[in-house]
């Protein structure tokens, strides 16, 4: 089984000092970002190769400017998580 949703709400809910969040190659789709966003300590989400869109991704690095987003269309954020 791989991860999605669901599973990053669990994360989300369950880690809140979390700071790396690798999720490359999941179904991790948009739906999941703003659960990404509600974790305070987070620094850095790996998000290449999942179904997280364009959009989606702007919105979480509106919402989160000190995060660093890596995924299939660049990266965002700092460049030192």
């Amino acid at each position: 089984a791989t991860a999605d949703d669901g599973c990053v709400a669990e994360l989300a809910a369950g880690c809140p000092t979390l700071r790396t969040l690798l999720l490359p190659g999941t179904r991790v789709t948009d739906a999941a970002l703003a659960d990404v966003a509600k974790v305070a300590a987070l620094r850095r989400v790996d998000l290449k190769r999942t179904k997280v869109t364009a959009a989606g991704v702007q919105k979480l690095a509106a919402a989160r400017p000190g995060l660093r987003v890596e995924w299939d269309g660049g990266t965002s954020g700092p460049m030192q998580p």
